[in-house]
């Protein structure tokens, strides 16, 4: 992708946040080539908006506590480049930072530790300063109209809207994300780092894609269009669950492979690009919201961003472990469940749920619906094993196993 890039410089605009986050990879050959494209789609370009948005996110990972030598570079090459246009942007973020930096950064609501449970911070409570016009100056796209009514959700207030001009235009989801009350400085930097990893790993066709993201203003993301959820609609039939279940799997694979662990999977985390199944049979579902609990939960309550019913055992009791790669295995398991049967695999008030997530046991599939094969009960009592060392090890090694017994229904 990166050498495609540096030949096909101005048809490799359209991925810039994907390129920007090349210049955080581990290898150095990768780094010196997403630092290669970032210049080069600058200059062959040759377009203000394309430096300046290069210029804000250049910045905002500037704030990391580790800085490559390739992206220092590359924000010098972009000064020498183009000074005029430079030099103002970074006069704004200079001034933008000394702001922020009145925040205590020391009155963290949560720390690094992936240890779970859904306690909610003291401050979990919700600040929006930024609107869509802010959001429109800072991104890359060419024009910004709003489309439809917003919307409220978990994680951010919504707005459908059309980006570019004429047969150019397409729809976006451009997402204002919730801020807790207190002003935290590292809840803007991990955010930040999340949203760079969703965008590198968006390049799958069941990943919600990210087009562009920012932290200036209000942090803000904008995505490809759902048209509703999983946990919106009813039961599938057992063909059409099996194709859904697969493409999961095939997702969060994905992601694991990119080291992104998503954390928060549950029935709303699914979407899908149509209104019915029927509508979804050529590209099926995505996954939504990627990571994005990871940074959330430790600033507001967890419950708000993940439902209870489909949360794995660590978010309840650390002494069953991190939120990692595990989790979305179960969590996944869950996902499946609903799929399934039409029916989370537990339900009740929140007490009744955590006891069961801790130590019951949901009915088997084949149970809940007729004609369903026992394989697959035991399939998912893998996945949503209590101790991780029964779970898969891998979502590849789930997908194998759910392959073949879908293999006399896809």
């Amino acid at each position: 992708m990166l050498l495609d890039a540096i030949e096909e410089p101005v048809a490799a605009a359209t991925q810039l946040p994907r390129v920007v986050g090349y210049l955080a990879a581990d290898e150095q050959s990768v780094r010196l080539l997403a630092a290669a494209a970032c210049c080069r789609i600058a200059v062959a370009t040759d377009d203000e908006r394309v430096v300046e948005y290069l210029i804000r996110r250049l910045s905002d990972r500037l704030t990391d506590g580790e800085v490559s030598l390739e992206l220092t570079t590359t924000l010098d090459y972009l000064s020498s480049a183009f000074p005029g246009q430079v030099e103002p942007v970074l006069a704004e973020l200079a001034d933008t930072g000394d702001d922020r930096d009145d925040g205590d950064a020391d009155g963290a609501a949560g720390s690094d530790e992936g240890a779970g449970g859904f306690t909610a911070s003291p401050e979990a409570t919700v600040r929006r300063t930024g609107d869509v016009s802010d959001i429109a100056v800072r991104s890359r796209f060419d024009d910004l109209h709003i489309r439809g009514e917003r919307h409220r959700g978990r994680y951010a207030t919504t707005y459908e809207t059309l980006v570019g001009d004429g047969s150019d235009q397409r729809a976006v989801a451009l997402r204002l994300l919730n801020q807790p009350e207190e002003v935290y400085p590292e809840f803007d930097r991990r955010l930040a780092e999340q949203l760079g990893r969703w965008a590198d790993a968006g390049d799958h066709d069941n990943v919600v894609t990210v087009f562009d993201w920012g932290v200036d203003a209000q942090p803000w993301v904008a995505t490809a269009l759902i048209e509703g959820v999983l946990a919106e609609r009813d039961r599938p039939s057992p063909a059409v669950a099996f194709r859904n279940a697969l493409a999961l799997a095939d997702a969060v694979s994905h992601l694991h492979g990119r080291g992104v662990v998503h954390g928060g999977l549950d029935a709303r985390t699914v979407g899908y690009p149509g209104e019915r199944f029927d509508d979804d049979v050529e590209r099926g579902p995505l996954v939504n919201n990627v990571g994005l609990i990871t940074v959330f939960r430790h600033y507001f309550d967890p419950s708000d961003c993940l439902d209870p019913r489909f949360a794995a055992p660590e978010y309840y009791d650390d002494r069953f472990g991190r939120i990692d790669h595990a989790t979305d295995i179960y969590q996944l398991g869950t996902v499946y469940y609903r799929l399934f049967t039409g029916r989370p695999p537990f339900t009740g008030e929140f007490e009744a749920v955590r006891q069961a997530v801790l130590s019951g046991t949901p009915p088997a599939p084949s149970a809940v619906v007729e004609g369903l094969p026992p394989e697959l009960d035991e399939v998912l009592a893998k996945t949503m094993a209590k101790q991780k060392l029964r779970r898969y090890e891998t979502v590849e090694q789930l997908r194998g196993e759910l392959a073949s017994v879908a293999e006399e229904y896809v």
